[in-house]
């Protein structure tokens, strides 16, 4: 599955200061490898469930303490 994504983000030529917004970002495993692509950028990820944004706020512990990324609870509906 991390390839699979791997391969996802790289399609994506992110730029190191781009600004991404992830929609269900689940366990945050996307947005890991979006934020190793980042240098002044900034990852924001939405997922309505407290349970999926808790673990991918661990997994990124350290971007979102160096301020490269957030994790939100919302639905798409109400952001």
């Amino acid at each position: 599955m991390t390839e699979r994504l791997r391969s996802v983000v790289e399609q994506l030529d992110l730029g190191p200061d781009d600004r991404v917004l992830e929609i269900g970002c689940g366990h945050g495993v996307a947005a890991t490898i979006v934020c190793e692509r980042l240098d002044g950028g900034r990852l924001t990820a939405i997922d309505r469930s407290a349970k999926m944004i808790a673990a991918a706020a661990r997994r990124n512990a350290a971007y979102v303490e160096a301020g490269k990324a957030e994790f939100l609870v919302a639905d798409l509906e109400h952001l």
